[in-house]
């Protein structure tokens, strides 16, 4: 009997009675609020599928798995013995999901939204990830797949622009603030590419396959990523200013004290944000941390400028008695992605369709 699982305040029923083996319309046109657009050539599906190096007894989760179209594939390669999770947000294909692999134990079908979904209860370590991921919510996804615990390796078909941002050099065109926070995390490649025309409606973008493999020793620690990030955007908001002024104009610190933290950290004052590895900017993060211990307030290397501006303008209101809600976001460097995304496309794609929604 097929394992089902609801997020959506539903029960889920296993019955395929009077079941005629057909789909229906339902199923076969693409949704776009989800942004669907479906994938369904089986060669392409197989070289994803094979993008994962599944091995028979793997335990694999799928994001957005549609109508099952790499599903099936998934279930071919870990064999009797292994396990395919599939999240999948849209009811109606979750409705033909359970039809289709009903009495497959090897199947878990989890119906929700992904970025609310914890893997833990339905797969256990190690596992793969796999997923057509939506291009409009792909920097949200990409950091909660990077959330311990992490898959082994990770497969997603994304745009092609965001594909050669993550996999960017440094001092190379695509290479920027989102490259950085997801290398200080991973090793990223492109597998391969695949045109619009392989899709059904074809999208006004190409699309790659990307493989992640998370970095047995990441560069930054789960409790510096909160300050890494915000660090590592300002810094590219300055990508080709010296680093002596762009420290200075993030944080607020004196030339010296700039200078200073660069020498430590083993950075040259005059290169620029776009020239460092994700390990320079880890490094500095190190000394910037280091040189606030023991110190109070926010002053010198402590914080960064427009953090203090927000203290400010917070405790000018408090004063008032206006009332005010602070907030950082929680992926800071996803505004720029965003921007570079919005002139081409904002459209997801699937392996069959794209069934998770984009942000309200």
């Amino acid at each position: 009997m097929i394992r089902q699982f609801s997020f959506c305040g539903r029960e889920l029923s296993g019955d395929t009675t009077g079941n005629d083996g057909t789909w229906g319309d339902v199923g076969g046109r693409a949704r776009k609020r989800f942004g669907q657009h479906f994938l369904t050539d089986p060669r392409i599906l197989g070289r994803i599928a094979d993008a994962l190096r599944i091995a028979p007894g793997d335990s694999v989760v799928e994001i957005g798995p549609g109508r099952g179209a790499l599903t099936e594939p998934l279930l071919d390669r870990v064999g009797p013995n292994g396990h395919v999770v599939a999240v999948e947000v849209d009811r109606d294909l979750s409705a033909l999901l359970r039809e289709r692999y009903a009495g497959r134990p090897e199947f878990t079908l989890v119906e929700g939204d992904v970025l609310k979904t914890e893997f833990t209860p339905y797969v256990a370590s190690p596992f793969l990830l796999i997923g057509n991921i939506p291009y409009n919510i792909t920097t949200p996804i990409l950091f909660r797949a990077l959330e311990p615990p992490r898959a082994e390796r990770m497969v997603f078909l994304i745009q092609r622009e965001v594909a050669d941002r993550l996999a960017a050099a440094p001092a190379s065109e695509d290479y920027g603030a989102l490259t950085v926070n997801l290398q200080a995390l991973a090793t990223v490649e492109t597998v391969f590419t695949v045109p619009a025309g392989a899709f059904n409606p074809p999208p006004k973008v190409e699309s790659a396959v990307i493989r992640l493999v998370p970095r047995a020793e990441p560069l930054i620690a789960r409790d510096e990523e909160e300050a890494f990030r915000p660090l590592v955007q300002g810094l590219f908001s300055y990508r080709r200013k010296q680093m002596l002024r762009a420290l200075r104009s993030v944080r607020g610190m004196s030339a010296a004290d700039a200078g200073a933290a660069l020498e430590r950290a083993q950075i040259v004052a005059t290169d620029r944000p776009e020239v460092l590895a994700p390990a320079d900017f880890a490094r500095l993060l190190r000394v910037l941390r280091e040189s606030c211990r023991g110190t109070t307030g926010q002053g010198g290397a402590c914080g960064d400028r427009r953090g203090r501006a927000r203290d400010r303008r917070g405790r000018a209101q408090q004063q008032s008695a206006s009332p005010v809600v602070l907030s950082r976001p929680v992926f800071p460097f996803y505004f720029e992605l965003k921007a570079q995304e919005s002139t081409s496309s904002s459209s997801a794609m699937s392996t069959d369709r794209r069934a998770t929604p984009g942000p309200a």
